[in-house]
């Protein structure tokens, strides 16, 4: 019987489990942390991705004269003609 009082009683006084399970507290929390937060930001980050490109796509339409296209009205003209209504049209050489 003593053996029984003096094995419960040691155990109860017993602390070398309780920084496993500590450790292991403090692992799951940082965890659940990350894991929280990843979710909070990807789904922030795929809203401004889309956002982004709706922005590109509706704010550069396709006109005639971009790029340079044989330099009628538009920048760095092509073909020998001076860039007709555009800018710094290349010379023939």
């Amino acid at each position: 019987m003593r053996e029984l009082v003096r094995f419960i009683d040691n155990f109860i006084h017993d602390e070398q489990g309780l920084t496993a399970v500590e450790y292991a507290l403090a692992g799951a929390l940082v965890v659940s942390s990350l894991a929280s937060s990843f979710i909070a930001l990807g789904s922030g980050a795929s809203n401004n991705i889309t956002e982004l490109a709706s922005l590109i796509v509706t704010s550069a339409p396709a006109e005639n004269g971009n790029n340079g296209n044989n330099g009628n009205n538009g920048n760095n003209g092509n073909n020998c003609n001076n860039g007709n209504n555009g800018n710094n049209g290349n010379s023939c050489i």
